[in-house]
C-alpha cells in the first residue's frame, strides 16, 4: 500500500501554515468562517486548501490534493532470516570422547596450551553456546565445551537420565579422559579444513550486534553447524578420543597416541576452572564438591541461584509449552530466537540455536533435548546449591543479571566476602551469549586475579649474613624515667 488515509503530505507544510494564518485573521476580525473541505483524493484527507494563497510553492513538496509519491509510506519489507553460523570460525576442533559405560560425548575445543577452562552449558543448550567466549579466551587458555548427556551431538546409553549425580559424574569422567588421566588411546580422523576466517570486530553485545546475512533456509549440510564426522568403531575399554584438529600432531595410521593431559602434562594435570550456566552452573558445583577434579583452581557460576531457581520451576512447563514445537529450517529457528527475545545477540544465536535442533524425517526441525522429560530432576539440580557453592574452598565467582536473584545464604556469603559477585543487568538469562565480550573480560580478570595456572608468588630473600633492618619508629620516643 502506497498511502494511508489521513496521512499528511510529506514536506507539504505550506497548507498548515496558511491555515494557521487564516485562523489568526478570522480571530482578529471577530468573524467566523465555516471550514471548506476539498474533495477527497485517493484516500488522502485534504485540509481547506481551496484558497489560491494556500497553494504551496514548488519547493515546498507536492501540492495539496496531489497523490503521495509511491514508497513514502510504504510498509517495511519483511526482514529475512538470519544465516546459520559455522563453529569452525570459533573452535579449533571437535572431539568425540567415548566413556565406557556412559556413551560418546561431543566436545568442542579451542586453544592449545594453558590452564583448562571447562565450560558447561545450561538445559537445552549445547557446547556451542560458549563460542563467542571461547574465541576470546583461547589465546591464553585451553577451552573445552562438551555437549551434555541428551544434548547436542552427544549420545549415551540413557539420554533421559538427567539426574544431578549422573551428569556431575559425566563431567568428572570427561575431565579425566581429556586432561586428567594419561594413558588412554586416541585415533585421529581425517583432518578437517582450516577454520573459516573469524568475522572482524568484537563479539556482539545488545548495543552492537552485527547483522547476519539474510537467508531463507540452509541445506542440511550447512544448517547443522556441527555435523558429526565418521569415526572408526572403538573397542570397549579405556576412554578414547576421536578428534579432527586442524594443524594438530598427526598420528600414524593404525597407531595410538597418549591421550590425557596434553599441554602441561606430567606428574599432575594442568590447572582447571569450571564455568557453568544455569543447569550447568549447578552441575559444576556438584562436580567440584566431589573433590575428584585435581588442581581445581576456580568455579564460576552464571545466572543460577537456588532460591530463584526453585521459585521459577512451577512456571517452567508454561515456558516450554510457549515455544514453537518445530521449525521449517534452522535459519527460521534463529530468526524466532532473536525476535522473541530468547537471544539478544544475532551472532551467538546463529551458532547456538541450530545445535539445539534435530532434523525429523518429514524435513522439519524440532528441539534436540526433550526438557519436559527432565522435569523429575529439576529440584535435585538446585536444592542445597547455595550452601554447596559456599562450601567450595577454591576461588568462586557468581555472575548475575541483578542482585534481586540472590537468596539469603548467598547474600550473607557475599557480605562476608566468600565469593566475587559480578552484575550484568543489561543481559538476559543467557548472559554469556548476550554479553559475550563483557563475560570474557570478567573471566579473564578472574583468571588473572587468582593466578590460575601460575605458581605461588616468590619474594626475594636477603643474602646470607645480611643483618635484618629493624623498622624505625616514627614520632617521639618515650624513654623510661623521663618526664
Amino acid at each position: 500500500m502506497d498511502c494511508f488515509p489521513g496521512s499528511r503530505p510529506p514536506g507539504g507544510m505550506g497548507g498548515s501554515a496558511d491555515l494557521r494564518r487564516k485562523a489568526l485573521a478570522v480571530h482578529a476580525a471577530g468573524a467566523t468562517v465555516a471550514p471548506t473541505l476539498a474533495p477527497p483524493v485517493a484516500g488522502l484527507a485534504t485540509l481547506g486548501e481551496d484558497d489560491e494563497s494556500s497553494s504551496p510553492k514548488a519547493d515546498q513538496g507536492p501540492q495539496a490534493g496531489s497523490a503521495i509519491p509511491a514508497g513514502i509510506f510504504e510498509q517495511p519489507k519483511p526482514r529475512g532470516a538470519f544465516a546459520v553460523g559455522n563453529w569452525k570460525a570459533y573452535w579449533d576442533r571437535r572431539e568425540e570422547v567415548t566413556l565406557p559405560g556412559r556413551g560418546t560425548f561431543n566436545v568442542y575445543s579451542a586453544g592449545e596450551a594453558g590452564p583448562v577452562v571447562l565450560c558447561v552449558h545450561g538445559g537445552g543448550y549445547s557446547g556451542l553456546t560458549w563460542s563467542l567466549v571461547a574465541k576470546r579466551l583461547k589465546d591464553r587458555y585451553r577451552v573445552l565445551a562438551p555437549d551434555l548427556r541428551g544434548h547436542g551431538l552427544t549420545t549415551t546409553q540413557d539420554d533421559d537420565d538427567f539426574s544431578k549425580q549422573t551428569m556431575a559424574d559425566d563431567l568428572v569422567a570427561l575431565w579425566e579422559a581429556l586432561v586428567g588421566t594419561p594413558g588412554g588411546s586416541a585415533s585421529a580422523d581425517t583432518p578437517s579444513p582450516p577454520p573459516a576466517p573469524a568475522p572482524a570486530g568484537p563479539a556482539c553485545s545488545p548495543s552492537s550486534a552485527p547483522s547476519a546475512p539474510a537467508a531463507t533456509s540452509a541445506p542440511a549440510s550447512q544448517a547443522s553447524p556441527s555435523t558429526p564426522s565418521t569415526v572408526a568403531p572403538t573397542p570397549a575399554g579405556a576412554g578414547t578420543v576421536s578428534a579432527s584438529p586442524p594443524g594438530a600432531p598427526r598420528v600414524p595410521a593404525g597407531g595410538t597416541a597418549a591421550a590425557g593431559p596434553g599441554p602441561g602434562s606430567g606428574s599432575q594435570p594442568p590447572a582447571c576452572v569450571l564455568v557453568g550456566h544455569s543447569m550447568g552452573g549447578g552441575l559444576v558445583v556438584w562436580a567440584a564438591l566431589s573433590k575428584r577434579i585435581r588442581r581445581l583452581e576456580g568455579v564460576v557460576v552464571i545466572d543460577v541461584v537456588e532460591g530463584t531457581a526453585l521459585a521459577a520451576l512451577p512456571h517452567m512447563m508454561n515456558v516450554l509449552a510457549a515455544r514453537p514445537a518445530s521449525f521449517a529450517s534452522p535459519a527460521e529457528a534463529v530468526t524466532w530466537a532473536t525476535r522473541s527475545g530468547m537471544s539478544r545477540c544475532k551472532e551467538a544465536a546463529a551458532l547456538s540455536i541450530p545445535a539445539q535442533l534435530r532434523e525429523q524425517p518429514d524435513g522439519s526441525w524440532s528441539w534436540r533435548t526433550p526438557l519436559v522429560r527432565s522435569r523429575p530432576h529439576w529440584e535435585g539440580w538446585y536444592e542445597g546449591l547455595s550452601e554447596a557453592f559456599l562450601q567450595l574452598t577454591c576461588p568462586k565467582a557468581l555472575i548475575l543479571a541483578g542482585t534481586d536473584r540472590l537468596d539469603r545464604s548467598l547474600t550473607i556469603g557475599q557480605m562476608q566476602g566468600k565469593f566475587q559477585l559480578i552484575l550484568m543487568p543489561t543481559a538476559g538469562h543467557a548472559i554469556h551469549e548476550d554479553e559475550a565480550d563483557r563475560t570474557a573480560d570478567h573471566l579473564l580478570a578472574f583468571l588473572r586475579r587468582f593466578r590460575v595456572g601460575e605458581g605461588p608468588l616468590t619474594f626475594p630473600k636477603a643474602p646470607a649474613g645480611t643483618r635484618p633492618v629493624l623498622p624505625v619508629v616514627a614520632g617521639p620516643v618515650l624513654v623510661p624515667g623521663s618526664k
